[in-house]
């Protein structure tokens, strides 16, 4: 079954990172977007379209870079956090 799926990569016109929002197995279908928050409204509108399912990855993996850019402080304290408890608990 086709499924929305998007990656992150590298602009062929500048040094910036975009979104990449495609069906999976279908190459021409393959969008563009600057930011996460585009690329998430994107494959939604393509699930209103096309019917198709939306990977969890990618939902998960755009989530985070929104929150991440609303919030940097938020994140970053929850990786100190996350850190701190990955420390304490070391196996090795």
């Amino acid at each position: 079954m086709n499924t929305i799926v998007v990656n992150q990569a590298q602009s062929n016109k500048s040094e910036n990172m975009v979104w990449v929002v495609s069906i999976e197995g279908q190459d021409d279908s393959r969008q563009f977007c600057k930011s996460a928050r585009a690329a998430m409204k994107y494959m939604f509108l393509l699930k209103s379209r096309t019917g198709l399912y939306i990977s969890k990855e990618g939902l998960q993996m755009l989530s985070a870079e929104i929150a991440r850019l609303k919030n940097p402080e938020a994140v970053a304290k929850i990786k100190e956090h996350a850190e701190a408890i990955a420390e304490a608990y070391d196996v090795n």
